[in-house]
């Protein structure tokens, strides 16, 4: 990538990052995360799971990570012995 695209793109994520937060509510931990990935030069707009929405597009990757949340956590009830 050269230099001008780079600038370009690390704005454009943060712009987009920082709409995010005006827009969805989260938890400090989730906020924690969220930044950590757009500090990665991602896309709040992707996910590193790549799951989407059931109308075909991309879901952003709070929504993404709770999914995943939501999935280990079913796991693990389902696995665990019966009592």
């Amino acid at each position: 990538m050269d230099k001008v695209y780079l600038k370009e793109w690390e704005y454009l994520i943060r712009r987009q990052l920082r709409d995010f937060e005006n827009t969805y509510p989260m938890t400090l931990s989730e906020r924690k995360e969220v930044h950590k990935w757009v500090s990665d030069e991602n896309s709040i707009n992707t996910n590193p799971w790549y799951w989407y929405y059931e109308n075909g597009n991309e879901m952003n990757y709070l929504d993404a990570l709770r999914f995943e949340k939501e999935l280990y956590e079913n796991m693990v009830t389902k696995t665990q012995p019966a009592h």
